[in-house]
């Protein structure tokens, strides 16, 4: 060769840098002008023997070289076969780049679920996820430049929300990945001066100490000693001993200690709310100030200088709800709790004894918390001075007071806020108004076109649509995954509800359901799409709950079923369904041996219910033992939803003749209040249990 071609500095191709090295590798090809050959831009030459042919040649061997010598010999044995450069190339692509769903699939959950490395600076933080990005690029999957600018700011520790907050003042024009890069550099280099300044003072100030208790005990040695039986203890009074060595006082600063430890210890993070409070407050009057004293501890907001974030555990209180995956945030005694949402609270502040209506915006939902908090540095980053005097604590912003609070007897400061009037009446609202990943989720994980269809078409009175934006949903990937269906080819007809009605048996389930139900039984009606669901110990108990349905299905239409179809299990073909059957008139077909596909609609609507019940137990991490009640809740959602064959009427208005109300629940698993009856209360001044 003419020309020397090294492959030093190309990194060997090991299995898991794939992309890496395919760059370094295609800038060396187009380098030494071999790259045309191996993307197959240049075909091979029916007759190698003229110049073109030749010079063919010569390129291909060089890039074959190229190619060969930067992958480590393990990996060599799959291109032996290979006779050019090209084949080579091609080969390597399909084997490390896998253009293929489930590949895709699982890298851009890794993408969304990625979280910054302490051990990592930001140039590799931002490095990381530019490959991901990059990565699915090559699977056919871009992610544009504003989607990566906000996966990095959003997978930043909270050291960085200054930084975050700035980010949005920037103009649109400016806010680029290269001048992100720059700030974050900027602002890592401004915590490491940070931290190396404290450190240094700590050191100082340590250093201090060690030297005055060194000069301390010289100058002990250098005097002489003395008498203590003419020593007075400046504590107790009484001769004979130091302050240092006195037992009552040890005594006291023990009990004093152990009164200490358990306040922390009920308080950890946020205190324990104490309704009484110091002699000294802010001028308020009586009836007011009696009034807040008598608030429930769940409606008061405490003051907290450790919280990054306003916390609430009310969801009722919360408007513009968006759900949040993945995040949590650590107390101060190193527990964790999970943030499962955040969105708007209104209150009413009192200032100077008059009362104003306010909205706390980006308020956190941790239902473990079981406390309010109101952040001062949020209130400190928004511009505002918190000041506390005394017994009280002010919120001010260029010298105009916006907000009072009072101090308690156990050191904490609540704020005069209340919420409990001005949100019952948002309430409805919250309810029927929601986003299409909360309708989502409060449907039971159902398809976005079926919620927008429903909405546009006005299926369920009251249903509201904030935002219909698409996202991504992890929950549905890990709880729906399945093989593709077969083609549907069954001739619709006219039925009246309760005419055709397709069963079928799903089980048995793992674990025993709590009240010890392996198996649960759908009736189907075909007319309507209205499902019915029974849970079953054993098979056998099908024919008793057919029964109950073969009466519901009477005494709400008046006339008999017609036609039962099923597989061929036991459950149904044995001498007490066919005598139960033939006695009823009703005409049993079941499907042929090995072809479940004829009982199609049955199938179908048991994978549709077993999919909505484990994405829910999977999005909220519950236990297997809960699968009748997702189950149940599945069923009772899907009658409220419109379906792909019948976009104008839900099951429930076919079935029953009247139009369903919006759906009167959360999302699954979210928690709630149970109104206990007045004849089991145990005191009628409690409403709540």
């Amino acid at each position: 060769m003419s020309e020397e071609i090294s492959v030093k500095s190309i990194g060997k191709l090991n299995g898991k840098n794939f992309q890496c090295w395919k760059f370094q590798v295609t800038a060396a090809l187009q380098a030494y002008g071999n790259y045309d050959v191996v993307i197959g831009r240049k075909i091979k030459l029916a007759d190698l023997a003229t110049v073109e042919g030749k010079n063919w040649v010569r390129e291909d061997a060089k890039a074959k070289f190229i190619l060969s010598s930067s992958i480590e010999e393990k990996l060599m044995s799959c291109l032996i076969t290979c006779e050019t450069s090209h084949e080579m190339w091609i080969k390597l692509s399909a084997i490390h780049e896998q253009k293929s769903a489930s590949n895709k699939l699982i890298l851009t959950q890794k993408f969304h679920e990625y979280r910054m490395s302490p051990s990592d600076s930001v140039m590799q933080h931002v490095a990381k996820v530019q490959n991901m990005a990059a990565q699915l690029a090559d699977l056919g999957e871009r992610i544009s430049d504003v989607a990566i600018m906000a996966k990095i700011l959003a997978s930043l520790p909270s050291k960085y929300n200054p930084l975050k907050t700035a980010w949005d003042s920037v103009a649109v024009a400016e806010q680029t990945i290269s001048n992100l890069q720059e700030r974050l550099l900027k602002e890592e280099a401004r915590l490491a001066y940070d931290d190396e300044t404290a450190n240094a003072l700590a050191a100082l100030s340590v250093q201090k100490k060690h030297k005055g208790k060194h000069s301390l005990q010289g100058s002990t040695q250098r005097g002489q000693p003395k008498d203590k039986s003419e020593v007075e203890c400046y504590f107790c009074h009484k001769k004979g001993h130091f302050a240092r060595d006195c037992r009552q006082k040890k005594r006291n600063v023990s009990q004093k200690f152990e009164k200490s430890a358990q306040s922390v210890q009920n308080c950890a993070f946020v205190s324990t709310l104490n309704k009484h409070c110091d002699e000294v407050q802010p001028s308020i009057p009586a009836s007011q100030m009696k009034a807040l004293l008598s608030l429930d501890s769940s409606e008061v907001w405490l003051m907290d200088s450790g919280a990054s974030r306003h916390i609430t555990y009310r969801r009722e209180w919360l408007e513009n709800y968006e759900p949040v995956i993945g995040e949590e945030i650590r107390l101060g005694d190193n527990g964790v709790c999970s943030v499962r949402g955040t969105g708007t609270v209104r209150i009413q502040k009192l200032v100077d004894s008059k009362w104003y209506p306010s909205v706390t915006e980006d308020v956190l939902f941790v239902p473990d918390i079981r406390k309010n908090l109101f952040s001062v540095g949020v209130c400190t980053s928004k511009g505002f001075n918190v000041t506390f005097r005394g017994q009280s604590v002010s919120i001010s912003k260029e010298d105009a007071v916006v907000a009072q609070g009072m101090r308690q007897e156990n050191g904490v400061f609540r704020m005069f806020f209340k919420t409990s009037e001005v949100n019952c009446a948002v309430n409805e609202v919250n309810l029927s108004t929601a986003s299409l990943r909360v309708w989502h989720e409060r449907l039971g994980h159902v398809n976005n076109n079926t919620v927008r269809d429903m909405v546009n078409k006005g299926v369920v009175k009251g249903m509201k649509l904030r935002n219909a934006q698409d996202f991504f949903c992890q929950a549905c990937q890990m709880g729906k995954l399945h093989r593709s269906s077969f083609d549907s080819t069954e001739e619709k007809k006219k039925r009246l509800p309760g005419d055709f009605i397709h069963s079928d048996v799903c089980g048995p389930m793992s674990v025993e359901s709590i009240r010890g139900a392996k198996f649960f039984l759908t009736f189907i009606d075909d007319a309507s799409g209205y499902r019915q669901v029974y849970f079953l110990r054993h098979k056998s108990d099908a024919v008793e709950y057919f029964k109950q349905y073969e009466c519901l299905v009477h005494n709400q239409f008046g006339r008999k079923m017609k036609v039962l179809r099923t597989d061929n299990g036991t459950e149904y073909c044995n001498r007490d369904m066919k005598r139960l059957l033939a006695n009823k008139g009703i005409r049993h077909e079941t499907t042929a041996p090995g072809t479940p596909e004829q009982n199609g609609k049955a199938e179908r609507e048991n994978r549709t219910i077993v999919e909505s019940a484990r994405t829910m137990l999977e999005a909220k991490s519950l236990p297997k033992v809960l699968w009748a009640e997702a189950v149940n809740t599945a069923v009772y959602i899907l009658n409220r939803t419109s379906s792909t064959s019948n976009t104008l009427a839900t099951p429930y208005e076919v079935w029953h003749g009247n139009v369903v109300p919006v759906v009167r629940h959360e999302v699954y698993r979210d928690r709630c209040r149970i109104r206990t009856e007045f004849g089991l209360r145990p005191e009628k001044r409690h409403l709540f249990t």
